[in-house]
């Protein structure tokens, strides 16, 4: 009786040992999917939380940055901060590491030792493939062979089936496309039976971003600025000049701000451009005051282009690779802060902030961005007649009918309106705006014939995006007038008058222009038909119309419910109301300090305010002569729009990027 119950226990183990090794299946998945990361592990992280975000299919960026903030970002900083300096671009020589060291931390280790080791960013030779036998028996023995689409073995090895194993797959000469069959013999208890997986296909894309700010991810910089905690700045309101001591005039037109941590110096009115010094009395030269206001000013993937992670450019490239293990992405993000098609896309324009590092040459001018795609073009090892460019994502048009001097128009009052046009700085009317909209068909036909050239003569692969309108406060209402998000400057204060004709203008004929343009970019249509056409991206589910930058809601976070203030009145006066002086002239007048101000969180907004754009880059344009010096009176102009007031923030980027991966799904399939 003993005999036979031990008999039939080896009996039933060894039917269940064959029913797990006939269920085991093989999983290859490509590895290295984001290139643009120089560490594997900062792409298992985005890819760990979409799946923690349960896979949403519609609102997978959405999602996905929502829990970041449920999961390690409670102090609202964000989580590009760290992940900004492991890339394979150099945001000092705006240019990519042509051979960029890849990896995981051990791979990493073993290529800086061999330099010939690391990758051509934009011509990958092979595809790094992990492979996985799931549901095979606990302590089975795999012995495991891949072939390549000619039947040549490229990989074989023999270890425990529960380890992972990773192999290169070489990319087929003169294409972007390698296949590869996985057999493995599974041994367990004495016995072998084998797996096969009869071929994968594994494909390398290539997306490029261009175009202004909206593409570039302005008003996220990937590391916020940080604030310090007790000190404020002095600012001048609209003063043409100012001198070692203040004249009367000019004491009472000066007032603070919240400043940066570890600024050196005193930034007092009362000093020159010469010295500024700090609370022990020592004097800083202008080269030492440059280099701590550098030091510690935020910090953009791109300073010279205000270009972000945020971005939704850079998230739908990232979530392409992020839901197909059969793909590798090479992604080269160019949009740029400013740009327009002429002076941006077709031609150099300024660059948004020249920082100066030692050994390196400043940039003061950004490449044209149409040009660098036909420069990196020469790179691919593409067939003739193939698209260069899987994908081009696009966003262009709000700066070429002049968007900021629109917003401007808006937001100034009279008198500061009158003394900026006095200095150069251009206001554009809605009538102006709309006099520049005659121009911008010429010159999309113009950008859409360089673009054809780079996707095979089939613009449905140019993604191209259009705005959301940054003053919709409801669906078919835009915000209302007053100093609410605006109180950052003294002298900002939404005109209700102005206000409307910018929103209609936006709405009613800005925004049906572009859309009418992508349908026909290149102007070819016959008998009504245009074929070669943009794909065009909107906000289709009206994602924007209760997100503006004066909404509101309880669910806001406490920073913004308590400091933001619905009256326009975050900041404390000069005095008090029963004329005493008030000693925390220019500080919060809620419980939180300035440091507190979370960059990266839910809120109901989509779209930075000025006060946002202040807490979160504090920005100022140096080396375009007004704004670098700390008691210039624009500097308060700049640092409460030259970070992206306007624009919108990481959720608002996200929910754009959801629509353009409904879009790319469908042209990279």
């Amino acid at each position: 009786m003993f005999l036979a119950r031990r008999f039939f226990a080896i009996a039933c183990f060894l039917l269940i040992s064959q029913a797990a090794i006939e269920a085991a299946t093989i999983k290859l998945q490509a590895v290295d999917r984001f290139r643009f990361f120089a560490h594997q592990e900062d792409f298992e992280t985005h890819l760990r939380t979409f799946e923690a975000a349960g896979r949403n299919e519609q609102s997978p960026v959405l999602s996905t940055e929502h829990k970041f903030y449920e999961s390690g970002n409670r102090s609202g900083r964000g989580w590009a901060e760290e992940m900004v300096k492991r890339t394979c671009w150099n945001p000092f020589t705006h240019e990519f590491s042509f051979r960029c060291i890849r990896g995981n931390a051990d791979e990493r280790a073993k290529q800086t030792k061999r330099i010939d080791a690391a990758e051509n960013y934009f011509n990958p030779q092979f595809f790094k493939i992990g492979a996985t036998l799931e549901g095979a028996p606990a302590g089975a023995t795999c012995k495991w062979q891949m072939q390549d689409g000619e039947a040549k073995t490229i990989y074989a090895s023999e270890i425990k089936c529960a380890e992972r194993i990773t192999f290169k797959l070489p990319i087929k000469p003169g294409t972007t496309l390698s296949k590869v069959t996985a057999t493995v013999q599974i041994t367990d208890a004495g016995k072998t039976e084998e797996v096969r997986l009869p071929e994968k296909t594994f494909r390398h894309l290539r997306i490029a971003g261009i175009g202004d700010s909206i593409a570039s991810g302005e008003g996220n910089p990937d590391k916020p600025v940080t604030f310090d905690t007790s000190r404020t700045l002095c600012y001048l309101r609209s003063v043409l000049n100012y001198n070692s001591r203040l004249t009367p005039r000019q004491e009472k037109n000066q007032y603070w701000r919240p400043g940066r941590l570890g600024f050196l110096g005193d930034a007092s009115c009362a000093q020159t451009h010469n010295q500024q010094g700090d609370q022990t009395g020592r004097y800083y030269t202008p080269e030492e005051q440059r280099a701590s206001w550098s030091t510690h000013r935020a910090e953009w993937l791109s300073p010279g282009c205000h270009r972000s992670m945020y971005g939704n450019q850079f998230r739908s490239a990232l979530q392409v690779a992020i839901e197909r293990d059969d793909v590798t992405v090479t992604y080269i993000p160019l949009g740029c802060t400013g740009a327009t098609i002429k002076a941006g896309l077709l031609g150099v324009q300024p660059a948004r902030e020249i920082y100066c590092p030692p050994g390196i040459g400043c940039l003061s001018w950004m490449p044209a961005q149409v040009d660098k795609l036909d420069e990196y073009r020469r790179y691919f090892a593409v067939p003739p007649k193939t698209p260069a460019y899987d994908a081009i994502l696009l966003t262009i048009g709000a700066n070429d009918m002049g968007f900021s001097g629109l917003v401007a128009s808006v937001m100034f009052d009279a008198a500061l309106e009158k003394l900026l046009q006095s200095w150069g700085i251009g206001f554009v009317s809605a009538k102006k705006a709309e006099e520049k909209l005659g121009d911008l068909p010429e010159d999309f036909k113009k950008l859409a014939g360089r673009l054809n050239r780079l996707v095979g003569d089939d613009l449905r692969r140019v993604v191209f995006t259009t705005y959301p309108n940054p003053a919709t406060s409801s669906p078919g209402q835009h915000c209302p007038a007053g100093r609410a998000g605006l109180d950052i400057h003294p002298q900002m204060n939404a005109d209700l008058e102005e206000m409307k004709k910018g929103w209609t203008l936006t709405q009613d004929k800005f925004l049906p222009l572009l859309k009418k343009i992508a349908e026909c970019p290149l102007q070819n249509s016959k008998e009504g038909k245009c074929e070669n056409h943009f794909t065009f991206v909107y906000d289709r589910h009206g994602k924007f119309e209760e997100r503006g930058y004066c909404t509101r809601s309880a669910a806001d976070p406490d920073f913004d419910k308590e400091c933001f203030r619905e009256d326009g009145d975050a900041f404390f006066h000069a005095t008090r109301p029963d004329g005493s002086a008030e000693p925390n002239f220019g500080k919060l007048r809620c419980k939180f300090k300035a440091a507190d101000y979370p960059a990266f969180v839910k809120r109901q907004r989509w779209i930075r305010s000025p006060n946002d754009s202040y807490f979160a880059a504090n920005t100022f344009p140096d080396g375009l002569g007004r704004g670098t010096a700390l008691s210039d009176p624009f500097n308060l102009i700049w640092a409460a729009n030259y970070g992206g007031a306007f624009h919108p923030t990481a959720e608002g980027h996200a929910a754009i990027a959801d629509e353009i991966v409904l879009k790319l799904r469908d042209i990279l399939k």
